[in-house]
């Protein structure tokens, strides 16, 4: 069974599965993160995971909204879904970002109807 099915528009429309934050994501960010613009050696993955988390998830329960419009809700969220991370939310932000825009992406298939 396919995971993923082609929208018209040429985005990939999303699985249930990948409404939330899986095993696949954790994956691609784990490979990834070091490399990432935001990336601060004194951090692991441990402390960015959170974020990553938040993001992609976040997309999901404010679609159609941009990053900016609830980055006031994400940053008061950040202390109560952090768990162990030692990131402020400054620091936390731009990975959040990062993976909401991967799954905004990846996944979002345009409105056709408007």
């Amino acid at each position: 069974m396919r995971n993923e099915q082609q929208a018209t528009s040429g985005r990939v429309a999303p699985h249930p599965d990948t409404l939330t934050f899986n095993a696949a994501e954790d994956d691609y960010w784990r490979g990834t993160y070091a490399d990432e613009p935001y990336y601060d050696g004194s951090f692991g993955f441990q402390d960015y995971v959170p974020a990553y988390r938040m993001g992609y998830e976040g997309r999901g329960r404010f679609a159609g909204q941009r990053f900016e419009e609830v980055q006031d809700t994400l940053r008061e969220d950040w202390e109560n879904l952090r768990g162990v991370s030692r990131l402020e939310w400054e620091q936390a932000m731009p990975a959040a970002r990062a993976a909401w825009n991967r799954r905004q992406h990846r996944y979002d298939v345009p409105d056709e109807s408007a």
